[in-house]
């Protein structure tokens, strides 16, 4: 089960247990309480797979041309990182750091699933400095 899944179940569990007190309290049926909590799951289910990072199979989408990602190998235990570049000098389109390379065969691992990488804790610090240097007329 995802991540956002069992929070989902969380949810639903807590809104089953709201829905009984609220009708206990007044003359509304639990099942009422229920389905008027429809559009607030799934308004929650958005909020949540924008927040919570998820593996994307590159089956389904490409992340953005040359940005940083966090790589999934299909032979590989452990992720990397790695910009798609679509370019056919690359790996199927995949640059990643050179010890991803020469898999026992020799040949190149392949990227089987994405995910954004989290921002830096100290991104604002980093964005205010880059300002600072740039001094493009």
């Amino acid at each position: 089960m995802s991540t956002i899944d069992e929070l989902l179940r969380l949810a639903d569990e807590a809104a089953a247990e709201v829905g009984t007190a609220v009708s206990d309290r007044w003359p509304i049926k639990a099942s009422e309480v229920a389905e008027l909590a429809g559009p607030a799951r799934a308004a929650l289910r958005s909020a949540l797979e924008a927040a919570v990072p998820q593996w994307i199979p590159v089956s389904e989408r490409l992340p953005e041309k040359n940005v940083e990602v966090l790589v999934a190998f299909a032979e590989q235990p452990l992720p990397s990182t790695g910009q798609y570049t679509g370019s056919d000098r690359d790996h199927d389109g995949w640059c990643y750091p050179r010890e991803n390379c020469d898999w026992m065969d020799g040949s190149a691992p392949t990227v089987e699933f994405w995910m954004p990488l989290a921002d830096h804790p100290c991104e604002e610090r980093f964005a205010s400095s880059s300002e600072q240097k740039d001094t493009t007329p």
